[in-house]
C-alpha cells in the first residue's frame, strides 16, 4: 500500500553505500520496499541537480530503474532547501548539519552504515512503523 502522502529523503554515502563504494547490506530491498511505501527523493550531495551522478555512484550494482524511480531533488548550500518542510516527510542520512537537524526535527532517521553494516534494517524498521501509523 503506497503512502504517496509521506516523503522519504535519501542519502546515499553512509547509507546505501559503504566506504570502499560497495552497496550496503540489504539495499537494494530496501529501496525497492520504500518505493512501493513512500514518495522518494534523493537528498544527497553526489548530485544537487539530477540524476547523473547518483547513477555513477551506484557503480551498476541496482538496476538503473530502481534509481530512476526515485526522484532527484535540488538544492544549493543545505540539503534542507530541497525539502518540503510542510508536508509529512522522513529524511535518512547518516548526519546533519546543526540547522538542518532544527529545521527537521524527529523527521531524521539516523543511520551510519560505516559504523554499523545492518543499519539499513533498522531504519526499515522505524519506517515499518510509520508506514502502520
Amino acid at each position: 500500500m503506497k503512502q504517496n502522502s509521506i516523503k522519504l529523503y535519501l542519502d546515499i554515502d553512509g547509507v546505501l553505500l559503504v566506504k570502499n563504494g560497495s552497496l550496503a547490506n540489504h539495499t537494494e530491498a530496501f529501496l525497492e520496499w520504500a518505493i512501493d511505501n513512500f514518495e522518494c527523493y534523493w537528498l544527497t550531495t553526489r548530485d544537487r541537480r539530477g540524476l547523473e551522478n547518483i547513477i555513477l555512484a551506484f557503480k551498476q550494482q541496482l538496476p538503473i530503474a530502481l534509481i530512476n524511480s526515485i526522484r532527484p531533488t535540488q538544492w544549493e548550500t543545505l540539503k534542507t532547501e530541497a525539502i518540503d518542510l510542510d508536508s509529512a516527510f522522513y529524511w535518512v542520512d547518516d548526519g546533519l548539519l546543526a540547522t538542518e537537524r532544527e529545521a527537521v526535527g524527529d523527521r531524521w532517521i539516523a543511520v551510519n552504515v560505516y559504523k554499523y553494516p545492518e543499519g539499513l534494517l533498522d531504519v526499515w524498521e522505524v519506517l515499518r512503523g510509520k508506514v502502520s501509523e
